[in-house]
This record gives C-alpha cells, sequence and structure tokens, in this order.
C-alpha cells in the first residue's frame, strides 16, 4: 500500500504525474456482470475505468494496478478475498464511517480506505499488486436533489442540464433503450448524433429525442437536455424542490442554443402555432418588451399580448413584441424569432 510519503507493503511503485483517464459516456459495471477483471499487470483488464455498482446501490470507478495517495489510511481487519468485498465493506461505512476510496492489495493482504484521496496528479502511483476504486456520486432524481444541476458524461465536453419529474415533447430517435442508470441513459444522448434531449424512468427505460416542444411535470420520468458550454442555473422564485424546471432557470422547450429548435413549430397553450427562427430576425414595429427567462415564455408573452404577431429573444433574456413584421428577414446571431403562423 502506498502513503503519499512512503511505500509499504513490499511493493514498488513509480510515482507519475499524470491524469487518470477519462470514463467513456455510457460506461457501467455491474456486480451481476461479471467479477471485476484488471487483467496480468502491466496490461489492464477490461473493468479499468469502468464502474462497479455495490449491493447498497453505491457506484465506484474501479481504477486498475493504480491509486491515489492519502494522509489518512485505514487498514481494517479482513479477510479481503476480492475487490469487491473491500468496496462493499467502503460503502456500508461500518469499519470506516463515510469511507469513499479504496486501495486492495490483489494478495488479498489488506483493503485500505480513507475519505479523503489525493486528487493532485503528483499523488498517482501506479503499483503493480494494488486495484483500487473511488466513490461516484450518481445523479439523484428520486429526492430531488440533482434537480436543476448541469451534468457532464465522463469523457465529454457537452453539458446537459438534470430535470426531475419533468419533461418535453418532441420527436423520439428510434425505440426506447435500456439503461441501468439515468447517467448511462444520458451518454446514450451524448453519443447519438441529433439528440438534444433524453427521458428516463426509475424502470430503466431511455428516451433519445431529436427535437423538444412544450414542457409538463410529469412524476417518475427525468429529463436531460443539451446546454450550451456557458449555461449556469440560477435560482428562481416560488420554486418546488425536486420538480424541474420551477426551481432552476432551465432552457426552455424552445432550444435555439444549439440550433436544434430551428424551423420547428411551438405551440401555445392557447392553441396558437409560432415558427421558430433561430439567429435570425425580422423588422417590423415594436409594441413592448419584457425580461423573461427562456423563449417559450417570451412567445407566450407575445401570445397574450394584443396586436403581437412576433416574439424575438435574446441570450441576455430580453423580449421584444412586435406588431409587424417587414421584409424578408436577416441573419443574426443571439436572436431567436417566434412567428405568429
Amino acid at each position: 500500500m502506498l502513503q503519499t510519503t512512503a511505500l509499504l507493503g513490499g511493493l514498488v511503485a513509480v510515482a507519475q504525474a499524470a491524469a487518470v483517464q477519462a470514463v467513456p459516456a455510457a460506461a457501467l459495471f455491474s456486480r451481476g456482470t461479471s467479477p471485476i477483471n484488471c487483467g496480468t499487470y502491466p496490461n489492464k483488464g477490461p473493468s479499468d475505468h469502468t464502474r462497479y455498482v455495490t449491493p447498497s446501490g453505491k457506484t465506484y470507478e474501479i481504477d486498475c494496478f493504480a491509486e491515489k495517495g492519502s494522509w489518512s489510511w485505514q487498514y481494517p481487519s479482513g479477510p479481503w478475498p476480492t475487490i469487491e468485498s473491500c468496496i462493499d465493506a467502503c460503502a456500508a461505512g461500518q469499519a470506516v464511517p463515510g469511507c469513499t476510496y479504496v486501495a486492495w492489495s490483489i494478495s488479498g493482504s489488506y483493503c485500505a480506505m480513507t475519505t479523503t484521496p489525493i486528487q493532485e496528479a503528483q499523488h498517482y502511483y501506479t503499483p503493480y499488486g494494488v486495484i483500487s476504486a473511488e466513490f461516484v456520486k450518481m445523479l439523484n432524481c428520486k429526492d430531488g436533489s440533482s434537480n436543476g444541476t448541469v451534468f457532464t458524461p465522463p469523457g465529454s465536453s457537452q453539458k446537459y442540464q438534470i430535470l426531475c419529474n419533468y419533461q418535453y415533447g418532441g420527436e423520439t430517435l428510434g425505440a426506447s433503450k435500456r439503461a441501468e442508470t439515468f447517467e448511462q441513459c444520458v451518454g446514450f444522448c451524448d453519443t447519438t448524433a441529433g439528440c438534444v434531449d433524453v427521458v428516463y424512468s426509475d424502470a430503466k427505460y431511455c428516451w433519445l429525442k431529436k427535437t423538444k416542444t412544450n414542457g409538463y411535470s410529469s412524476g417518475g420520468w427525468w429529463s436531460a437536455i443539451k446546454v450550451p458550454s456557458d449555461f449556469v442555473p440560477s435560482p428562481s422564485p416560488g420554486s418546488s424542490p425536486g420538480v424541474g424546471p420551477a426551481n432552476t432557470d432551465p432552457i426552455g422547450a424552445i432550444n435555439c442554443f444549439d440550433n436544434s429548435a430551428d424551423g420547428t413549430t411551438f405551440n401555445a397553450p392557447s392553441g396558437n402555432s409560432y415558427k421558430i427562427a433561430c439567429n435570425y430576425q425580422y423588422d417590423g414595429d415594436t409594441i413592448g418588451s419584457k425580461y423573461t427567462a427562456t423563449l417559450e415564455l417570451c412567445a407566450d408573452l407575445c401570445d397574450t399580448t394584443a396586436g403581437c404577431v412576433d416574439a424575438i429573444w435574446s441570450k441576455a433574456k430580453y423580449c421584444w413584441l412586435k406588431s409587424s413584421i417587414r421584409g424578408n428577414g436577416y441573419k443574426s446571431g443571439g436572436w431567436y424569432s417566434a412567428i405568429k403562423k
């Protein structure tokens, strides 16, 4: 076992200043599939950088023949015949309350546990006889704690906003998929061309969508919608915990940030229809302006304003209403239009 200041257990290791590899977006390793297989050093087996789900439901990322340092290792009494037994004990939290990281000797001689692994690259080691695993906090819509948060799939740079007990209408991309976790469902979207939204249920059904229309509360269904890289959720008044998008500032049903809504139709609550034009606007007579959180709300405002035929909205959340449209319009980056049909 490696301390950050000493080599223990007779292992020879070399410190490496290298970042841990990224996990594939849809990676999932479950106890029910097969034993964790790290292969034979120096070749790492198929379980390297996959995720193991304990009987208690906690998830740990496997790191074959590698470990992080810690100033607070503890060595509970065994036996520790497998890496699974070591991780399960960590997850149970009885030997070391709050345990988040383990390093297991392949000889079974010890299972080291800590609550504070050192994340800096200079404290990342590659011993030949150790397999480590680190707790991964998963998305949780059962208690609403992930509602409104931003999630980035492992190995990806694409952001998704999580909305619990909420979904949007829209056109699906093929049949539903089986996904063991919400994260895996989002990973499917992230690796599928044209996907802008996923809907997932606790029954492990995963639907991918290529368009989004009006959103609505939907108990037991959880959504992850693509958002731009600079998207930051912010609190809004009148929130309801665990129900999205009430307690966040959502991207809305009409998504022009990635241009996916361009040319689609938005249906207002009144039944009126509006054509969406992303990064495009028309000249016309302005009859008012107002701050709105989303283009959807801007279109709704137009629909309830007498004489309004066109709404123009910007990422700065300004909503301009127009009573007329002149000309053929023009490209206008960052400005999005909803034109009454």
